[in-house]
């Protein structure tokens, strides 16, 4: 509910709002670590989630800033698309900026499709920065349009609900903000419980990997996550 309540609009001149941007990733791996430690059977304590969170918040909260560098992109289109419409760019053709914001939508969308799956990789593997990136990239490697589908299923899942929402409980204060509030908790939850098991998912396939083995691994170490970058494979 934090999660989805923090999703919420945030007054551009409100001074909350680089709070409201640096506390999502916060809480997103409060959420993950949670659904890691229910994969590995383990009884969920709030107090043990959090140690393990601030472990590697500070790793996890840069490698999640490296991961949103292609976001600017977005910036650098609006900025660009405004020059031009002053005209201090002088006249552009429109087919050819229309090119050029569609190379820089499309590259950010594969950019996100690529590293979907690092949160789960930081927290499983402790992976940050590059090495987490690249190593989501390898995993989603060959399964690009499916991973594709979930990153584009999971943002119409959270977008086209909350427009008929926002039409339906337009005339009530009350009603409406929390009627939004709880399916983007909805939402959140269940986008990352699909990303986590794609993950596992993954390194089945790919890798000689048994999930169960890592979970006795884990409870054999007292439930902590082990750290090594073989844990779950068969000798």
């Amino acid at each position: 509910m934090l999660i989805a309540w923090s999703g919420g609009s945030v007054p551009s001149k409100d001074p909350l709002r680089l709070y409201a941007y640096l506390r999502d990733p916060i809480l997103y791996l409060l959420l993950e670590t949670a659904l890691v430690d229910l994969g590995f059977g383990r009884t969920v304590r709030l107090r043990e989630v959090c140690r393990a969170a601030r472990e590697i918040m500070f790793r996890y909260f840069a490698t999640y800033l490296l991961k949103m560098t292609p976001s600017l992109s977005t910036i650098l289109i609006k900025g660009v698309s405004d020059r031009i419409r002053s005209g201090e760019l002088g006249r552009i053709p429109t087919a050819l900026f229309g090119l050029f914001e569609f190379a820089m939508v499309g590259g950010m969308f594969i950019l996100m499709v690529r590293w979907s799956l690092s949160p789960p990789t930081m927290i499983v593997e402790r992976r940050f920065g590059i090495s987490a990136l690249g190593r989501s990239s390898r995993l989603v490697r060959g399964v690009w349009w499916q991973v594709a589908g979930l990153v584009l299923g999971t943002s119409l899942m959270a977008t086209l609900p909350l427009r008929l929402f926002r039409f339906l409980f337009s005339q009530s204060p009350l009603l409406g903000p929390l009627v939004r509030v709880c399916w983007r908790a909805i939402v959140y939850v269940f986008t990352a419980i699909v990303f986590v098991i794609f993950y596992f998912d993954r390194r089945c396939r790919l890798e000689n990997f048994d999930f169960q083995l890592l979970a006795e691994q884990v409870r054999s170490r007292g439930g902590a996550v082990v750290p090594s970058r073989e844990v779950g494979q068969i000798a």
